[in-house]
C-alpha cells in the first residue's frame, strides 16, 4: 500500500487528532486505539467481537476525517495528511 498525500499536516491537525482520539476512547471505553482495533480479528474471535471491531473502525474513521476536515483522509503519516492507495 502506498500513502497518497492530500496536504501537509499542521500543528492544529495534530491537536485536533489528539482531542478526537481522547474523546473517542472515553466515549467507547477503550484504553488505546491501536492496530488491534483496526485489523480483523484472529481465529476464535466471536462474531459479536468481530462486528463490534468493524463498527468501531467505521466510527473512528469518521471521527478522524472530521478532525482533519478531509473527507477521504486515513490519518497523518510522514508529516502529511493523506490516505492509503492500492
Amino acid at each position: 500500500m502506498a500513502w497518497s498525500v492530500i496536504r501537509e499536516a499542521t500543528n492544529e491537525d495534530r491537536e485536533r487528532m489528539a482531542a478526537a482520539r481522547a474523546r473517542f476512547m472515553e466515549r467507547h471505553g477503550l484504553d488505546e486505539i491501536g492496530f488491534d482495533m483496526l485489523e480483523d480479528g484472529g481465529y476464535g474471535e466471536s462474531q459479536v467481537e468481530c462486528e463490534k471491531r468493524k463498527y468501531l473502525r467505521k466510527l473512528w474513521r469518521a471521527c478522524m476525517r472530521r478532525a482533519l476536515r478531509e473527507p477521504s483522509a486515513d490519518g497523518i503519516a510522514y508529516g502529511h495528511v493523506g490516505y492509503y492507495a492500492d
